[in-house]
């Protein structure tokens, strides 16, 4: 009988390298998602279920402390884009736009606007060359709450860009200067009017608006001075402000 020589175990050893490197060699030929190792390629790599299947095409799952995906790009290219505008629930986006979601204002039905005044039967006196805050004595309009300390000023309830206007009424006198100011929180003047009296017999009436950035808490008031060489009476006709904006 022909005897056939054993083979040695280098030569096994060998043998099945070869096997398994050509295993691999395939399977990288045909494109095989290896997982648990690197993984490249020229091409779009699609992946498509069928009609039967109802739920999601893929599902990526961490039990670690890590994300389930992570998306990669070069600078200034969109991590994914998608093909439809339906809401996706749970996903949490802090940039609209490349503006951060602390720069928007939530939609409120209440207007942020007041209104108030002073009714013609009970005047201020302001002193000659003195500056008189004026106060007021009649909320015609305040549906979210501006009017909250003291009588003589509004208060921003959000941060934001405000319109600030008001009306004065100065008693009948024809000597001097009358100046009104609308005013912030440090006392500084941000709109006013100034002029001469009109006469002995009318009233002589002052109207003074500005626009101001306030932060929630900060208020604005209405400052008198006048030159008459006495005592004036004098009221808010009209003291109002209103949100416009961030």
């Amino acid at each position: 009988m022909k005897q056939f020589p054993r083979p040695s175990a280098a030569l096994i050893v060998a043998s099945l390298a070869l096997a398994v490197s050509c295993t691999g060699v395939a399977a990288a030929a045909t494109g095989n998602l290896v997982l648990g190792a690197g993984n490249q390629t020229n091409k779009t790599t699609t992946l498509k279920t069928t009609s039967a299947v109802t739920g999601p095409t893929l599902k990526l799952r961490n039990t670690g402390g890590g994300p389930a995906a992570q998306f990669i790009t070069k600078a200034g290219k969109a991590p994914f884009k998608v093909s439809g505008n339906t809401k996706v629930s749970g996903l949490n986006a802090d940039l609209l736009d490349g503006i951060s979601s602390e720069s928007f204002v939530r939609n409120d039905t209440t207007p942020l606007t007041a209104i108030m005044a002073r009714d013609g039967s009970t005047l201020e006196t302001a002193a000659t060359a003195t500056g008189k805050i004026l106060t007021f004595n009649v909320e015609l309009y305040d549906p979210s709450n501006m009017n909250q300390a003291t009588s003589d000023r509004l208060i921003a309830p959000v941060a934001g860009t405000y319109v600030v206007s008001t009306t004065v009424d100065w008693s009948p006198n024809a000597t001097g200067y009358r100046v009104i100011a609308v005013e912030d929180s440090q006392g500084t003047d941000f709109g006013g009017a100034i002029g001469p009296a009109t006469n002995a017999v009318a009233f002589t009436r002052q109207n003074a608006t500005g626009i101001i950035h306030l932060e929630a808490g900060d208020f604005v008031r209405v400052q008198a001075l006048q030159g008459s060489g006495g005592d004036l009476d004098v009221r808010i006709v009209r003291f109002q402000m209103t949100y416009v904006g961030a």
